[in-house]
């Protein structure tokens, strides 16, 4: 069995000769998250800055492993004539599964390269041995933000890959003026099931700018819209919702089915909204009455003076009771007891 030898002054001779830079991190080109800087801040462990790569494999007596720094694992993925040893060494089975995560920094440095054949390479690996938890969502980051597209569209592609970033992505693009990125991106994330939903993201993510472009550019088909309305509402972004019931493109019965299904989900911010909206038919507003789960949305709802006796009573009776109401349990409401009983 093939052993592991730390050769530290054995460095490839070319590594000596070259100068070269590594390139940026990916998370330099990414608008910085909120969660990514506390885990920062948090990170007490010194940071891990040499990774074992082979060297050769001409005979199995004559393998040799090095520790290679960031910097010249950088410098061997822009090298051309070194790309099979890169292949070798994810692919050598003596490899010690710890050290895996070279995938990420190989990825990293393709992307940020815009080395279109490597990055493909890696994916295949990835797939190949379910490694899809070595890579980070960043570099998705870095393709777009980089103008790399073709690696981006490459990446939305790949159907084994989740990237949850995609709309803050578009949004890093948008601000940096790269229309062309955000436009060709969006259009290619809208061919594949595991990224059409893209719309919805930036709906439910409150990227209200990023929505009035997409509209402008009429990259936004009828179905988007609801799904985005529907996400806007789940994600109480009010200037979302705003926007899109102002393009016209929100029917009543839409409109009416969303009243109804926050009040049975008890979103009271989101019912308030869409009350003061004026524009819940009077059927649409005592099914939600019946099935408030709030105070403040039963109050809401009762002062608007269309709520009848037999609204009252089957608010009155699940409240009371308790029970199954819009396929949901709804558990005993002293308080809207209370309220009913003093408003009788």
């Amino acid at each position: 069995m093939v052993q592991l030898n730390k050769i530290t002054s054995e460095q490839p001779a070319s590594l000596h000769t070259t100068s070269y830079k590594a390139c940026p991190s990916v998370a330099e080109y990414h608008r910085p998250r909120k969660r990514r800087v506390e885990e920062q801040e948090n990170d007490t462990t010194e940071p891990e800055t040499d990774h074992y790569l082979l060297l050769s494999d001409d005979t199995e007596n004559d393998t040799k492993y090095v520790r290679w720094s960031q910097e010249q694992i950088a410098q061997l993925v822009t090298a051309d004539n070194d790309s099979s040893c890169i292949n070798k060494t994810l692919e050598e089975p003596y490899v010690d599964s710890n050290e895996r995560h070279i995938v990420r920094l190989v990825m990293e440095q393709a992307v940020a390269t815009g080395n279109l054949s490597l990055v493909k390479w890696i994916s295949e690996f990835v797939c190949k041995h379910s490694l899809h938890d070595e890579l980070s969502d960043d570099i998705m980051s870095a393709a777009i933000c980089r103008g790399h597209v073709d690696v981006a569209e490459y990446l939305v592609s790949v159907g084994q890959f989740e990237w949850y970033s995609v709309n803050y992505d578009l949004d890093e693009a948008l601000r940096r003026g790269q229309f062309d990125v955000v436009d060709r991106i969006f259009k290619t994330c809208c061919l594949y099931p595991h990224t059409n939903d893209l719309f919805a993201n930036i709906a439910r993510s409150g990227l209200t700018n990023d929505m009035r472009y997409l509209y402008s550019q009429e990259l936004v088909t009828p179905e988007m819209t609801e799904d985005a309305f529907r996400s806007a509402c789940v994600g109480s972004t009010s200037s979302t919702m705003k926007y899109l019931l102002d393009t016209g493109s929100i029917s009543s019965k839409m409109f009416d089915r969303f009243f109804e299904k926050r009040a049975l989900f008890g979103k009271d911010s989101v019912l308030k909204f869409l009350y003061e909206q004026n524009r819940v038919s009077t059927p649409s507003l005592k099914r939600a009455f019946e099935y408030s789960r709030s105070l403040v949305a039963v109050k809401l709802l009762y002062q608007s003076g269309k709520i009848l006796l037999d609204s009252v009573i089957v608010l009155f009776r699940n409240a009371a009771n308790g029970g199954d109401v819009g396929g949901l349990p709804f558990p005993p409401n002293p308080e809207i007891v209370k309220f009913l009983l003093s408003e009788s």
